[in-house]
């Protein structure tokens, strides 16, 4: 699995008036006194949005800073959120779909190191934001798949970046995470993008190359086989045996070059490795 690479730190907040601004508690607490341990204040940056327009002006505010400086950012997203996307102060929703281009933007430019903590009720669906026929939107996340309240976001995220910030390991600062809870694991679960990947190409699998639909394409590639009179003496089960072959080497190559664009190794051939 690749390693995670990061330099900047950035909290994107946008609550209800009547909210705790846990964002900004844990910027204060764990996130700014962290980086300042290290020398590293300006590279952090607590943003209060109020509308759709700050939010996505946010983003490309970001994105001109990688491009321009070379960062490797983490972005912490502290606002409500549902199944199907994130709500703003403003009351606007943004479904994970709208927010695909932007993302795959800031990822491929930091070379796949987008990393995403998102303090956000059902933040986990983000990977909803993923196509595997697209390139990778982030390199991992952190988020919840269900309900979390206010405590339960500053308690774990703060332990997680006390962690992160002191030794750097993020195997360690999951550990955090979840020690916050103990006996019972978070309800923030990590996901890395290789494992996504292969959990969204699982599904399509499932969805395209089912044995119903085999055999249908099977039965398909006979018709067509018999309406050219290609092969006459051919039974089908030599036509399907030989078909069958294909269907599955077609499939391994479409993997792989799905896989190639998705992680960005037509880009960065480094990230072959």
């Amino acid at each position: 699995m690749k390693q995670l690479e990061f330099s900047h730190i950035f909290v994107i907040e946008s609550l209800r008036p009547e909210d705790e601004l846990t964002g900004t508690r844990l910027f204060n607490r764990a996130i700014y006194p962290g980086m300042v341990d290290k020398n590293l204040e300006s590279n952090c940056d607590h943003i209060n949005v109020i509308s759709k327009q700050d939010f996505f002006n946010a983003l490309l505010n970001i994105k001109h800073k990688i491009i321009s400086e070379n960062i490797s950012p983490i972005i912490h997203l502290e606002m409500h959120g549902s199944k199907n996307g994130l709500q703003l102060t403003s009351h606007e929703r943004i479904t994970w779909e709208e927010l695909q281009p932007i993302l795959i933007d800031l990822n491929i430019l930091c070379k796949n190191n987008l990393f995403l903590t998102m303090a956000t009720c059902f933040g986990g669906y983000i990977y909803n934001a993923i196509s595997p026929r697209l390139q990778s939107p982030f390199w991992g996340f952190v988020g919840p798949f269900e309900e979390v309240d206010e405590d339960e976001v500053l308690a774990d995220f703060t332990n997680f970046y006390f962690e992160l910030l002191n030794s750097l390991d993020l195997n360690a600062a999951e550990i955090a995470l979840h020690r916050q809870n103990a006996p019972n694991a978070s309800k923030f679960k990590f996901q890395n993008i290789e494992f996504v990947f292969k959990k969204v190409y699982e599904n399509y699998e499932l969805k395209h190359l089912t044995p119903e639909r085999i055999k249908e394409r099977l039965q398909q590639i006979e018709e067509e086989f018999r309406k050219a009179g290609e092969y006459p003496d051919w039974t089908s089960e030599r036509i399907h045996t030989v078909a069958r072959n294909i269907i599955v080497d077609q499939n391994d190559k479409i993997k792989e070059n799905l896989m190639t664009k998705f992680f960005m190794r037509d880009i960065y051939p480094e990230l072959r490795n």
